[in-house]
């Protein structure tokens, strides 16, 4: 395989910050475009198994969504709004993570929506959402495993082509073989996004493209 030229990590936020076209301001579109969505999904969803209106707070604003009961209906609801927020937020990573890896590479964006192709990534999405949803809902800490070892599965496809299962097995082993400082870097990493929540939640909108850099920029130099 060829070697490719990197940017260190310091040297990708400071042109980050330089080009904020590049990441930042696509970063906050999808996030914002995101939530609609997921909003919209789940009123849907809230109409179809009945439901009543109920408060979501996003980035200080409070929208209404429908909240499933708690009828059979009502948990099927809730199973697939949980599994369309995963869907929305691993798509958006793909993108994300393909215009990251060309900020590291130092080649020329291609924009959150080149150089990876859509119809690769969606069974990927699709198959790592619905473990996740199970994963969560049946027994948290499995669902938070998945989350783990699971987390550069959609770079290893949008940046080598992998199918669904290989890129899975991918991350897997990446994560595995880094274990204590893939541990450390997921601790930290949370506590950044915490940091922007409670930045008038906010900071979100920078703090998830830093964390998601930095993740790139680590499957970068480990894979």
């Amino acid at each position: 395989m060829t070697a490719v030229r990197t940017r260190s990590l310091g040297t990708a936020i400071r042109q980050l910050g330089r080009q904020p076209d590049r990441i930042l301001v696509p970063a906050v579109v999808l996030t914002v475009v995101g939530l609609i969505a997921n909003v919209l999904v789940n009123w849907l969803i809230g109409l179809a198994v009945g439901s009543t209106p109920c408060p979501r707070y996003y980035l200080g604003t409070t929208l209404t969504a429908r909240c499933a009961g708690t009828t059979g209906r009502g948990q099927l609801g809730v199973l697939v709004g949980l599994f369309v927020l995963f869907l929305i937020g691993h798509l958006v990573a793909a993108g994300l993570s393909r215009a990251s890896l060309d900020l590291i590479d130092e080649v020329p964006s291609r924009g959150v929506f080149g150089g990876w192709n859509l119809l690769r990534a969606l069974p990927a999405a699709v198959t790592i959402s619905l473990l996740l949803t199970l994963g969560t809902v049946l027994v948290v800490l499995p669902g938070l495993l998945l989350a783990f070892f699971t987390r550069y599965a959609m770079t290893f496809v949008v940046d080598r082509g992998l199918g669904t299962w290989s890129a899975i097995a991918a991350s897997t082993r990446l994560v595995a073989r880094n274990l204590v400082r893939e541990t450390g870097f997921a601790v930290t990493a949370v506590a950044v996004l915490v940091l922007g929540l409670l930045a008038l939640e906010i900071g979100l909108l920078i703090a998830v493209p830093l964390v998601l850099l930095a993740q790139t920029y680590r499957y970068r130099t480990l894979a």
